[in-house]
C-alpha cells in the first residue's frame, strides 16, 4: 500500500506540473502584458504594488533565461 501510495504521489504531481507547464506560455505572455499595461499608467504605486511588479519582472526575466 505504501508504493500505491507514493506511486499515486507521483502521477498527481506529474499532471500539475503537466499543466503548469501546459500553461506557461499564456502565463508569462498575461504576465507581460500586466507589466506594460501597468507601466502605461500614471497611477501612483504603492509599496506593494511596486515589489508585485518587481516580482513579475524578475519571474518574466527568469522565463526568458536572464537571471
Amino acid at each position: 500500500e505504501a508504493f500505491g501510495r507514493v506511486g499515486e504521489d507521483i502521477y498527481l504531481n506529474a499532471n500539475a506540473n503537466a499543466r503548469l507547464i501546459a500553461a506557461a506560455p499564456d502565463l508569462l505572455a498575461a504576465l507581460r502584458e500586466l507589466t506594460r499595461s501597468w507601466d502605461a499608467t500614471t497611477f501612483p504605486v504603492s509599496e506593494r504594488m511596486d515589489e508585485a511588479l518587481k516580482d513579475a519582472d524578475a519571474a518574466i526575466a527568469k522565463a526568458e533565461g536572464r537571471s
